[in-house]
């Protein structure tokens, strides 16, 4: 048989031989052969409800699951934002103590110049 050539196709008759081979092998076996059944309407409905309400309470389960960890990085966030403010704060208030202690110097020189100026002015006077 080349790659483009089918197998025979089966016959209905061989279909439901088949069939029939299979269902006395797995009775055989041991298998439980259930037929089929037709269901009340009103235990489908209950059914039906009853999936439902698993579906509902994993869903709401799920969604409480995520609020729970939201809350938790929005606490870990905000710790987080308030240590980072503290130290801010710390670097701001050094950068603003070495702005002042930079003035400060700055006119000590300026001061200290002018002294030297005016003994200078004073001695050749």
């Amino acid at each position: 048989m080349s790659n483009f050539e089918q197998p025979p196709r089966k016959t209905p008759e061989q279909i439901e031989k088949e069939e029939e081979a299979k269902y006395e092998e797995e009775k055989e076996r041991g298998f439980k052969i259930v037929s089929e059944r037709k269901i009340s309407p009103e235990l489908e409905q209950e059914t039906k409800e009853f999936l439902r309400e698993k579906e509902r309470e994993k869903s709401a389960k799920k969604t409480e699951e995520k609020q729970k960890r939201q809350a938790e990085l929005k606490e870990k966030v905000v710790r987080a934002a308030k240590k980072t403010g503290k130290y801010a704060g710390l670097g701001a208030g050094v950068a603003a103590g070495g702005i002042i202690a930079g003035i400060w110097l700055f006119f000590r020189e300026v001061k200290n110049n002018i002294k030297d100026f005016w003994e200078k002015v004073v001695k050749k006077i």
